[in-house]
């Protein structure tokens, strides 16, 4: 594990584009963290997406409906396309990451951990 952040802190980039850019964003989830507190009390999420351009975060999950109006959520190792606006550039941890806002759903192929 070690290795593999050592691996991507290396390869970090930030995605082409400037802040207020709506891009369409195709990666898959590295993970998802939640916690309670946040909006309304309904508890936080941080999603990070790897994606060819770089690392891409946002506060918040990626759901659509699904199949007899069934939430279906992305998980880490599933591969998302999304659309949505870039907020900042920044670094964490010596890896440079993309936040981005607003995303919208295009497709979730559910190929990782359910």
């Amino acid at each position: 594990e070690a290795e593999e952040k050592a691996r991507r802190v290396d390869a970090s980039s930030h995605i082409t584009g400037e802040v207020g850019d709506r891009l369409v964003i195709k990666g898959v989830v590295l993970d998802t963290f939640s916690g309670p507190g946040g909006f309304r009390g309904n508890g936080w999420t941080l999603t990070k997406i790897d994606t060819d351009a770089g690392l891409v975060v946002f506060w918040g999950s990626l759901h659509i409906a699904g199949p007899d109006d069934f939430e279906v959520y992305a998980a880490k190792g599933d591969t998302v396309e999304l659309k949505a606006t870039i907020k900042e550039f920044s670094e964490r941890d010596g890896e440079k990451q993309t936040t981005v806002n607003r995303p919208h759903i295009i497709n979730i192929e559910l190929t990782g951990e359910e």
